[in-house]
Order: structure tokens, then C-alpha cells, then sequence
């Protein structure tokens, strides 16, 4: 018969261990502000598959239109040198109610700074910009 203090032991580390599997199989649910950086990074980094991460099916409807192809590297490497003076997303100022949320944010680049208004959704999927 084994100690009960041994098989207390057993079911906490095994009760950890089943939570870590079930935390690392699930999204990774990101905040509206982390959502509004990753996406300015993307465009930045010309990744077109996380930036699709960060909008919803309508506004990615809308704006897959008017990104460059994969297959057009010379619009992409244009994009790429275009985003080279990004340097940082500042939030700020947040505001989340219920699904919706509205992220304040200044994008700093190399000459200027410029004044973002997002305007995210809660989907099944996360935060999402709409």
C-alpha cells in the first residue's frame, strides 16, 4: 500500500501536468492592445499569414484587396522598405466593453509619428481588428 502522502503528490503533479497539456493545446488568447501591435508588426514584417491573425473575416476581406500578392515579391520588398522606419506601437488608451473594443495607439516611425484609432471585435477566435 503506498503512502497517502505519496499519492497526494502523485495526483497534484498529475492534475499540473494535465492542465499544462490542456493550456499549451489551446489559442493563446491575446489582449486588444497586444492584437493592434502584433498586427502593425506583421505589415511590418510583409507576413501576411499572422497578419490575417489580427482582423476579422469582413475587414480582411476588405483589406487582402489591396495587399500585394504572395507571389509579387517586388510589391512586398516595396512594403518591407516602406515599414523600415516602423520602430514602435504606444498604446494609449484602451477601452473594452463587452465584445467590442477601441485601441487608442501612435505608431512611431523613424520621421513621424502617426495616430491610430482600432476598432476590435471578440470572435470565436479572440480579438480580432474589424
Amino acid at each position: 500500500m503506498k503512502n497517502p502522502f505519496v499519492v497526494l503528490v502523485e495526483m497534484i503533479v498529475g492534475a499540473i501536468v494535465a492542465f499544462l497539456i490542456y493550456r499549451s493545446l489551446m489559442p493563446q488568447t491575446k489582449t486588444p492592445d497586444e492584437v493592434v501591435a502584433a498586427a502593425i508588426e506583421s505589415l511590418s514584417d510583409a507576413d501576411f499569414k499572422k497578419l490575417r491573425n489580427c482582423y476579422s473575416d469582413r475587414a480582411w476581406e476588405i483589406l487582402s484587396g489591396s495587399l500585394p500578392s504572395e507571389r509579387d515579391y517586388a510589391a512586398r520588398n516595396r512594403l518591407r522598405k516602406y515599414m523600415e522606419g516602423f520602430r514602435e506601437v504606444r498604446i494609449q488608451s484602451t477601452l473594452a466593453t463587452g465584445d467590442t473594443a477601441m485601441v487608442d495607439a501612435v505608431i512611431q516611425y523613424e520621421e513621424a509619428n502617426e495616430r491610430e484609432i482600432f476598432h476590435l471585435v471578440h470572435t470565436e477566435r479572440g480579438w480580432r481588428i474589424d
